[in-house]
């Protein structure tokens, strides 16, 4: 959880946003987290350390997150100004 929240927390400030939703962003954080680790756990076609990689996809689902969040209210930003 702490992945996701630290990663949503970061696109934020690189991103310019005020910081919101830092729990959405752990919990996207530790599914991301769980899922990766349990496919890969499962999966005997890959044997690779599952930490590392759920801990990439953890701060990949909160970066995603942010992401999104700075196209809609730059979307949001360009058609309030054209009023």
């Amino acid at each position: 959880m702490a992945a996701g929240a630290l990663a949503g927390v970061l696109a934020s400030f690189f991103l310019r946003l005020p910081i919101r939703g830092v729990w959405k962003n752990a919990v996207l954080g530790l599914s991301g987290f769980m899922g990766f680790f349990v496919t890969n756990l499962f999966s005997r076609l890959v044997p690779l350390d599952p930490v590392p990689g759920g801990l990439v996809a953890a701060a990949l689902c909160a970066t995603v997150r942010q992401v999104l969040r700075f196209r809609n209210v730059r979307s949001n930003r360009a058609t309030d100004s054209g009023v």
